[in-house]
C-alpha cells in the first residue's frame, strides 16, 4: 500500500513500549503535576517521566496488537493489517477464540498445547492516528462469542456496526488458516502433509482475502492438493482442490532449488550484492490460474539508501519453470517466448527506480493529485541528483 504524505501513523507494530511527547494533539496522559509524574514513572517503570514538563504527555501500548490484547485478553489477536477507510488508516485484526474441550473434534497444536476449536469471533479495529479501539462481534449466531460479548459489555459491539468498507478485502487470518490446514493432515482426510519448509503462519496471498496452502503427497515432493481459503463479506469459504497427477507441481523446497540454478538468478543476485544491497527471496506461493495450478516467488533488493524494490519473479506451471524481472516477463520466459534481459550494473536498478517514480508522477497528474505529483517529482529529483 502506498501511504503518501497524508498518512499519520501514531499507532504501529513494534512501536516503543512507552513514548513521551510534547504535543497537545496527542491523547496520552498529561503529566501536569509532580504526583502524576511519580505515578506514571512507577506504574510503567519509565524514569524519563520524572523529568518531563507539565506540557508533556506519555503514551503506552502504541503497538495495535498489544493494545487489543490489553483491552480484550480473552481472545487471541492475529497479526494486524493496515486498512484505509476514507481519510483514515486503521489496523484490523481477527479475535480468535480457542478451546480444548470439544471431545468429538480433531486436535491441532496451538501455542504449546493442543486445541479442538479455533474460531474467528471478533474483529478488532485500531485507529492508526488516534489509537481509538473498536471490537465487533463477527457473527450474531456465534453463541460462544455472544457469551463473551455479554461478559465484556459494552466493550464488544454488534456485527451490524461493522463499517461496510472493512468487510471488503479482509485478510484471512494466517493463524486460523494454519490450524485449519493442520486438520487436513489427519490420516482420516488423506489430503497430504504440510510443506515443512513453508511458514504456514504467513500464508496469505497479496491482496489479503485469499490463502492457498499446498498439501504434499506423502513420500514425494509433489503437491497433491491445494487448500483454498477465502474471506468474503458473506462469510468464509474453504475448498480442497485435488491436483491432477499428470500436471506435477513441486513443493516449495524443490522449486526453490530448481530456480536457484538459473544463471539469470545467480547473476542478478551477484549484481544486487555488488551494489551494496541484500537479495531477499520471498515465500513461494501457490494459486489456481486458467491454465492450471501455478507457483510463484518474488524477490527484492533491499539497500540502506533506497526503498526495497522488486527485482525478480519466478513462476512454475506444472514441471515448466520461468523467471524474469516481472510477472509478465517470467510468464513469457516459461512459455519460451523470450529470455530474461541481461543483468546490468547498478545503473539498471537506478533506471528501474526512475521509471517507477515517473509512473507514479504520471498517474498523479492524470487524477489531478498535486500533492502526490509533487512528492513523486521530488523523489525523482533526489534520485537523479545522487548520481555522479
Amino acid at each position: 500500500m502506498w501511504l503518501g504524505e497524508e498518512a499519520r501513523l501514531e499507532v504501529y507494530p513494534d512501536a516503543p513500549r512507552v513514548l513521551l511527547v510534547d504535543d497537545s494533539r496527542r491523547s496520552g496522559v498529561l503529566l501536569s503535576s509532580l504526583p502524576r509524574r511519580l505515578v506514571v514513572a512507577w506504574a510503567w517503570q519509565y524514569p524519563p517521566a520524572l523529568n518531563a514538563s507539565g506540557r508533556h504527555r506519555v503514551e503506552s501500548r502504541l503497538d495495535p496488537a498489544i493494545r487489543l490484547r490489553a483491552l480484550a485478553p480473552f481472545a487471541h489477536w492475529s497479526v494486524p493489517h493496515l486498512r484505509r477507510a476514507g481519510d483514515r488508516f486503521l489496523w484490523q485484526s481477527d479475535g480468535l477464540l480457542v478451546a480444548d474441550r470439544f471431545p468429538s473434534s480433531g486436535r491441532v497444536p496451538w501455542g504449546g498445547a493442543e486445541v479442538s476449536m479455533v474460531s474467528s469471533a471478533f474483529m478488532g479495529v485500531v485507529d492508526a492516528g488516534s489509537g481509538e479501539v473498536h471490537v465487533f462481534q463477527r457473527d450474531p449466531s456465534d453463541s460462544l462469542a455472544a457469551v463473551w460479548a455479554r461478559i465484556a459489555h459494552p466493550l464488544i459491539e454488534p456485527a451490524d456496526r461493522i463499517p461496510d468498507e472493512l468487510r471488503i478485502g479482509e485478510t484471512y487470518p494466517p493463524e486460523l488458516a494454519a490450524a485449519q490446514a493442520r486438520v487436513l493432515t489427519d490420516p482420516v482426510w488423506q489430503a497430504g502433509t504440510l510443506d515443512v519448509v513453508r511458514n504456514i503462519t504467513a500464508t496469505e496471498s497479496p491482496g489479503g482475502n485469499r490463502s492457498v496452502i499446498p498439501l504434499i503427497r506423502p513420500g514425494t515432493q509433489l503437491v497433491g492438493a491445494l487448500f483454498v481459503l477465502e474471506r468474503m463479506p458473506s462469510g468464509d469459504s474453504l475448498r480442497l482442490v485435488p491436483l491432477d497427477s499428470l500436471i506435477p507441481l513441486e513443493s516449495a523446497a524443490a522449486l526453490t532449488q530448481r530456480w536457484e540454478r538459473f544463471p539469470f538468478q545467480q547473476m542478478l543476485r551477484d549484481s544486487v550484492l555488488a551494489a551494496g544491497a541484500v537479495f531477499r527471496p520471498g515465500m513461494v506461493r501457490y494459486e489456481i490460474s486458467r491454465e492450471g495450478p501455478v507457483a510463484y516467488q518474488p524477490a527484492w533488493a533491499e539497500g540502506p539508501a533506497a526503498r526495497p524494490r522488486l527485482v525478480l519473479v519466478n513462476v512454475a506451471l506444472g514441471s515448466r519453470l520461468g523467471t524474469g524481472r516481472s510477472v509478465e516477463e517470467a510468464w513469457r520466459n516459461l512459455r519460451g517466448e523470450l529470455s530474461p534481459a541481461p543483468v546490468g550494473p547498478e545503473s539498471q536498478a537506478i533506471l528501474d527506480e526512475v521509471r517507477r517514480w515517473w509512473q507514479r508522477a504520471d498517474s498523479a497528474l492524470q487524477r489531478g493529485d498535486l500533492g502526490a505529483l509533487g512528492k513523486a517529482l521530488a523523489e525523482l529529483r533526489e534520485l537523479l541528483e545522487r548520481q555522479p
